[in-house]
């Protein structure tokens, strides 16, 4: 609970699993900063974490399960919040382009291996020629 508090408290709508939930995955808004949380397949989300949660939600289903594996929940709720957001705003995320660049580049650091550093110090290299 002491991560979901710190997310509400930096402006994060909290938005929990439940069997029970009234509400779908249409009615959340998907442009808002937004935690989503998936409780285990057995129990759920905790009793704690749903008192903290301003909205909860369940993935409808047909036929005789109760619910879905949990990566397969967590990729429908995914592919459902990335199609919302893109329909609401016209583009599929929101970094900058220097935050994509940065990213990008971490991404690459971690999967180069020893030659990370000599990649990254090429890039910086480059970087900052661009910038004179």
């Amino acid at each position: 609970t002491e991560g979901l508090t710190a997310a509400k408290e930096n402006g994060y709508s909290i938005v929990v699993t439940d069997l029970e939930a009234a509400v779908s995955l249409d009615e959340i808004d998907w442009t808002q900063k937004t935690l989503l949380l998936f409780g285990n397949e057995l129990a759920g989300v905790s009793e704690e974490a749903k008192k903290l949660a301003d909205k909860r939600v369940i993935i409808p289903m047909h036929g005789f399960v109760e619910s879905f594996n949990i990566s397969v929940a967590a990729a429908m709720a995914l592919k459902h919040a990335c199609d919302a957001r893109e329909g609401a705003t016209g583009k599929r995320g929101d970094l900058t382009p220097e935050q994509q660049k940065v990213l990008r580049s971490v991404y690459y650091a971690k999967h180069v291996g020893s030659r990370s550093n000599d990649i990254l110090h090429d890039l910086l290299g480059r970087e900052r020629k661009a910038l004179k």
